[in-house]
């Protein structure tokens, strides 16, 4: 809610629940941009899952363990060569991609700052002129700054909640499908 009293954007439909508000907050580019960042964080989580997997196997092997050598769904068998060239490529995938998803959160928070600090001034700018003047600018300076910061960090923990949600949900299924 604006300080004029309008929302940010306007609802098309009814919307239950503070996460589908948050989302209708978003324009269509923002949206986008969001589900980007939730799938790479989530194939990070998928990631570390596979990665864990060959680690624990590549533990065995070394020692001594030749059940560790073959893979469960492929029939395939590998040599420790293989499993350790494996083991290092994906630590170096999974290194570069989470600094590929920092960088693109990060640059992605602060357009959404910008984007709701350029809202939130709009607002202001917008507000009647004896309702302005009885606040101090200072203050509603800060309340602009503050109120930016705290929804685009707000998006940011969003995406952390829902991307953990769906490698718990997924390792979940995981152990469901490997126990039938």
């Amino acid at each position: 809610m604006m300080p004029s009293g309008e929302t940010i954007t306007p609802s098309h439909h009814r919307c239950s629940g503070r996460l589908c508000s948050a989302i209708q907050q978003l324009d269509r580019r923002q949206r986008c941009g969001l589900a980007g960042i939730l799938a790479g964080k989530v194939m990070l989580g998928v990631m570390d899952l596979f990665m864990a997997i060959l680690l624990y196997r590549f533990f065995l092997l070394l020692q001594g363990n030749g059940n560790a050598m073959k893979m469960p769904l492929t029939q395939t068998s590998l040599n420790v060569s293989w499993l350790a060239l494996i083991v290092l490529i994906g630590f170096v995938v999974r290194m570069i991609g989470e600094a590929g998803i920092i960088r693109w959160t990060n640059g992605y928070r602060q357009h959404l700052y910008a984007s709701f600090l350029m809202k939130l001034t709009r607002s202001y700018l917008q507000m009647n002129w004896t309702d302005y003047v009885k606040r101090s600018r200072s203050d509603l300076i800060k309340c602009c700054l503050t109120t930016a910061q705290d929804g685009a960090y707000a998006y940011q923990l969003i995406t952390e909640q829902m991307a953990a949600t769906a490698v718990v949900g997924l390792l979940t299924a995981g152990c469901f499908v490997m126990s039938i």
